[in-house]
């Protein structure tokens, strides 16, 4: 474990945005364990001090706080009594276990200026999966963001299930942690842990660091989630499981082109809304490097590719010809329907047998 190497005192509020700071290394250097400071830090005090606390608690401690990033939905939340932090944090140092890069593209302040001063070094900081991400500061968050690389989970009180199949469950999780769970909130670390898988490259290639498709399993789901946010749920996370569980249900059980055309809107919809906000940093950075501003049009160009595609709401991740796939997706789809509808009971029935076998220990214990 590693402190933040730029630590800041006090405490963020950050809303719908990421609170990580970005350091990029040459993809040909690998970064093993003996270049970790040897700081001495309890590494469950770091999700401790933060999970299952309302926010208050922690505010209270800290005199400094910085709210340049402070937005309506998590001032609210830190109004509301029954808040709490549910998920928590640290960075990662080594191996980003990031699947795609592109969104590189859109770092700001620092991490931006990292990336795009060097032209020699720009197109490697691209492609390497090398690098350390971590919070300048402890922060308290309200947002999709779910990358489980090393998380800490209050169940303490029911949270959603993770998606049992296919990679980037944890993604999905927190699309459903945020739509469902009104009372939820984030908080990070400013503290990074060491990440070096064996038998994986240091970097990708170019054409990989910039494609944005085809889309996997968790990819449809999440645009499939995300076409729920508009939808008024309220602060009863049971009904919303039900609701959020119950329209994938009956998206599972439309006719096979219904559900493809249902799909693929919702995926429109999710790539529309990142081509927008890439012409957006476009607009926003006349001044930024014309090899990044090159780079951007190419994953703009690719967006558009892969909207034309016929398949491009059929998921890349599974077996079988474009037709197998898509109905294997549907009935994935009402699965996890099922089991978000189910989920409150589950949750319950789990709570009931651990409070008797509690009882039966501390009995045993007498």
């Amino acid at each position: 474990m590693i402190p933040s190497p730029d630590n800041v005192d006090g405490i963020a509020l950050v809303s719908d945005s990421s609170c990580f700071r970005y350091q990029f290394f040459h993809a040909d250097k690998h970064l093993w364990p003996d270049a970790i400071d040897d700081t001495e830090s309890n590494f469950f005090s770091l999700h401790e001090e933060l999970l299952g606390k309302h926010p208050a608690e922690i505010l209270r401690k800290k005199q400094v706080l910085n709210v340049d990033s402070l937005g309506n939905q998590l001032l609210e939340k830190i109004g509301d009594p029954k808040s709490r932090i549910v998920t928590t944090f640290t960075g990662v140092y080594g191996d980003s276990g990031m699947f795609r890069h592109w969104q590189r593209l859109c770092l700001e302040g620092e991490s931006f200026r990292q990336l795009v001063n060097d032209p020699s070094s720009y197109r490697d900081y691209l492609c390497t999966r090398q690098l350390l991400r971590v919070p300048s500061q402890t922060t308290i968050g309200e947002s999709p963001f779910c990358m489980a690389g090393v998380i800490g989970l209050d169940t303490r009180n029911m949270l959603p299930p993770f998606m049992p199949v296919q990679r980037n469950q944890d993604g999905v999780f927190g699309k459903l942690l945020h739509l469902n769970f009104k009372q939820a909130i984030q908080g990070y670390s400013p503290w990074a842990v060491y990440h070096q898988p064996t038998h994986r490259a240091s970097h990708v290639e170019l054409s990989h660091a910039l494609h944005v498709g085809p889309l996997r399993v968790s990819d449809i789901l999440i645009a499939l989630l995300s076409s729920l946010s508009e939808w008024p749920f309220g602060s009863d996370s049971n009904v919303n499981l039900n609701t959020t569980g119950s329209y994938l249900n009956d998206l599972s059980r439309l006719p096979a082109k219904n559900f493809k055309a249902h799909t693929l809107e919702a995926c429109w919809k999710m790539c529309h809304k990142q081509i927008s906000y890439l012409n957006f940093c476009l607009n926003d950075r006349p001044h930024a490097p014309e090899y990044w501003k090159k780079d951007v049009q190419q994953v703009l160009s690719n967006f558009q590719l892969l909207l034309q595609r016929e398949d491009a709401s059929t998921p890349c991740d599974l077996d079988g010809n474009a037709s197998e796939r898509l109905e294997l997706f549907q009935e994935l789809v009402g699965k996890f329907g099922q089991l978000l509808i189910y989920w409150p009971t589950i949750w319950e029935g789990y709570c009931y047998i651990n409070k008797e076998f509690s009882e039966v220990v501390q009995i045993n214990r007498q």
